[in-house]
């Protein structure tokens, strides 16, 4: 047989690290049976729509005193959301349509114009200032 002593020199492995390690594989989970229960009552009572208050109330009914946040890092270690509440909506949106007066179309999109400044168009352009301020600039081309 040999000594852990030399085990341990000949893997070259230290002496503290093997009984940390030892001690982790030993240790039970102290919240086995609080997290079958809440899986039961998730399943069972709630049909997937408890959250961790509903079911921090639900442990306590059943006489199993938690803190609610204790509840709540249970359900998400074991990966159990609300289910009611995670219906995607529809993004925001301030588009109003057309607002204002559209002018006609008169050019039809045919600039070849050769008399100058017989045909001009410009746009309008909103510039926000570092103050908080707008200024507003509409440049006329020929």
């Amino acid at each position: 047989e040999f000594q852990l002593k030399q085990l341990f020199k000949a893997l070259n492995l230290n002496r503290k690290t093997y009984y940390d390690n030892l001690k982790r594989i030993a240790k039970k989970d102290k919240y086995a049976e609080v997290k079958d229960l809440i899986k039961d009552i998730y399943y069972n009572e709630g049909q997937g729509t408890y959250g961790y208050r509903p079911m921090w109330a639900a442990l306590r009914d059943k006489g199993v005193k938690l803190a609610m946040e204790t509840v709540r890092k249970l359900m998400r270690s074991i990966g159990l959301k609300t289910e009611l509440y995670h219906k995607r909506t529809a993004k925001y949106s301030s588009y109003k349509g057309t607002v204002g007066k559209v002018a006609d179309n008169l050019l039809q999109q045919h600039f070849d114009e050769e008399r100058p400044y017989h045909v001009l168009h410009t746009d309008i352009t909103e510039y926000a200032l570092t103050n908080g301020k707008k200024v507003y600039i509409s440049p006329v081309v020929d």
